[in-house]
């Protein structure tokens, strides 16, 4: 009897230590909090919010895993919402990013966010702009990876999708780059 009730000890232990790594932000003096409060960023019913860029993370989204907030990292990157799909058939999320001049995952990024935040002179900003990338995704089979970025509050927003298809990847984006 002895035994099963340290084996319960230890288990219960077990599942609030994973419950407590899940949710990194809950200790508003850590580190971890005290960085993404210093990047814009709050945490509120399990979402993220970011003030000045206008951007939610919901706690969920229907069909993908629950959010997966990283973030800040250097050199421009203000925080990234990520939502993994469980079928591994590619992932789903919104970033924010300060924009730096010639900073960017490829060439086309950097091109994109030239085009939104320093148009020529005389050319109208886009709405958005929009690059897709082929990828391998996380079950091994080709996809591609479409990224709409949008300017808001002075900051770039990028909503990502990676599918198999473009009407998978499409309608990963389209579940929250509306918001």
């Amino acid at each position: 009897m002895r035994s099963l009730k340290s084996l319960a000890a230890v288990c219960l232990l077990m599942f609030a230590g994973g419950a407590l790594a899940q949710a990194p932000y809950s200790n508003p003096n850590s580190a971890t909090a005290q960085a993404m409060a210093k990047a814009g960023w709050k945490m509120e019913s399990g979402q993220a919010l970011h003030e000045t860029s206008m951007t939610k993370c919901p706690a969920a989204l229907a069909g993908l895993g629950p959010l997966i907030f990283t973030g800040p990292s250097e050199p421009n990157i203000l925080g990234t919402c990520t939502y993994k799909d469980p079928a591994d058939s590619g992932d789903a999320g919104i970033q924010v990013r300060r924009y730096m001049r010639d900073v960017g995952e490829s060439r086309d990024a950097i091109i994109n966010d030239r085009t939104l935040m320093n148009p020529r002179p005389g050319a109208e900003v886009p709405f958005m702009m929009v690059r897709f990338t082929q990828i391998t995704l996380r079950d091994g089979k080709s996809g591609g990876r479409m990224v709409i970025t949008k300017t808001r509050g002075g900051l770039l927003v990028d909503c990502f999708g990676e599918g198999e298809s473009l009407e998978k990847t499409s309608a990963k984006v389209g579940l929250f780059c509306g918001n």
